[in-house]
């Protein structure tokens, strides 16, 4: 068993120029006592840096002397931080704020980029989802001498969509096996040693999969929540029946968090996480923001992650097939493997379906084309853009229909 490193993370809740600089631009490395914007900037940029190299001292030195309840703040997200392993870290902005003369203190929104375990970070984006994944905060700077320092930070009146994050508020603590890293609030902390275990065997299996399509992953970070946090981390999860689900940061990198509540025993812990890796290994890194309005490719995105959750047991061996049995001998039967995005009030028993018919689909085209070729397809598909069609013709040299409907009969006769 590989030993475990916790570590204690308690993070205080997030709710709390003479030459003009361009939206986005660079923090300047250069200030100027009368001018009170520039050196602001100097001071964020002095204390991204500061994160970058662990150096925690030279972190708070940007927080004012006599914000004792900021300083404390800022402590805990150091912390935070860097127990999750964060390789890059900047200040960007917006809008520059309007300055009064002779004020002694002023607000701006501010953006702070990030990402975790890269050797690389994409450049900062102003109002998209795409570039280093970013919070926007409304920071309070005050005079102290001839600097400029935080005194307060809020969230941001309107915050990223992304936001809050986990390590945005609440009590952490951080567990780290070798190939993940777990994070939770003092209410799952006990939980923390046994996920650790389950998810680095999940991660063993994902890598594997990670290979074939092109994405493998330095470090895979899960976070289990509360339902209370359920309802809130990145912007809440609005489905009843999922007891996970996998966030992507802008189209960089991803998360797990899982609904503890809804997982039980051991068996129910391994197939969440092995299906959840499964997305981090197929779409991480792509952009995924337009299947929050609607998914044509749900069935796909599920269908995988089931396939690579059971892996190397077939479909039939899904503790869905039931579901699956008696829906394609209704008269509501599908006729095609491509389903439509499922409700997200669906209840437990209509889940259990579609995610049933999802797998058995993915199940026949591996077992008619093997897995390097189910593989190529879905990587077309789900990372490529390719239509159904494209993407058939190229993995398996034959039109997408005459393969649907093959499946269908397949499904039918193997549930």
């Amino acid at each position: 068993m590989i030993p475990l490193v916790l570590i204690a993370v308690i993070v205080v809740a997030d709710r709390s120029s003479r030459a003009p600089i361009r939206a986005g631009a660079p923090i300047p490395a250069a200030s100027h006592s009368l001018d009170p914007w520039r050196a602001a900037l100097t001071t964020l940029h002095a204390q991204a840096a500061a994160l970058v190299r662990r150096d925690e001292p030279g972190w708070l030195a940007a927080v004012d002397p006599a914000a004792a309840q900021t300083r404390g703040f800022f402590q805990k997200r150091f912390a935070a931080l860097a127990a999750l392993d964060v390789s890059q870290f900047s200040y960007q902005h917006g809008i520059p704020p309007v300055l009064t003369i002779g004020a002694t203190r002023f607000v701006a929104d501010i953006y702070s980029t990030y990402c975790f375990s890269l050797d690389r970070c994409p450049a900062f984006s102003l109002g998209t989802g795409m570039g280093s994944p970013k919070i926007k905060e409304k920071v309070t700077f005050r005079q102290v001498g001839d600097r400029w320092l935080i005194s307060a930070a809020v969230i941001a009146d309107t915050p990223d969509p992304l936001q809050p994050t986990p390590w945005e508020g609440g009590h952490l603590v951080v567990a780290r096996g070798s190939r993940v890293t777990v994070a939770a609030t003092t209410s799952n902390a006990t939980r923390l040693s046994k996920v650790v275990v389950a998810a680095d065997r999940a991660a063993a299996t994902a890598d594997r999969f990670a290979v074939s399509i092109g994405n493998p992953q330095r470090r895979y970070r899960i976070y289990l929540a509360t339902d209370q946090q359920w309802r809130v981390w990145y912007g809440g999860e609005r489905s009843t029946w999922a007891s996970g689900y996998t966030i992507g940061l802008n189209d960089v990198e991803s998360d797990v968090v899982l609904r503890m509540s809804r997982i039980g025993n051991a068996t129910e812990l391994a197939n969440t996480l092995q299906h959840e890796l499964g997305h981090v290994v197929t779409l991480g890194g792509t952009d995924t923001g337009g299947k929050a309005i609607y998914n044509q490719d749900q069935w796909l995105d599920e269908g995988i992650a089931e396939y690579i959750a059971y892996w190397p047991r077939p479909a039939n061996a899904s503790s869905r097939r039931s579901a699956v049995r008696i829906i394609v001998h209704s008269t509501f039967r599908p006729t095609s493997i491509v389903l439509g995005e499922l409700d997200d009030s669906a209840s437990s028993r209509a889940s259990d379906a579609y995610y049933g018919l999802s797998h058995f689909g993915v199940d026949c085209l591996a077992r008619k084309f093997g897995q390097r070729k189910l593989l190529e397809f879905v990587t077309l598909k789900l990372r490529h853009a390719n239509t159904y069609d494209q993407a058939s013709r190229k993995a398996f040299g034959s039109p997408f229909r005459p393969i649907d409907t093959a499946c269908v009969t397949w499904i039918r006769q193997h549930a």
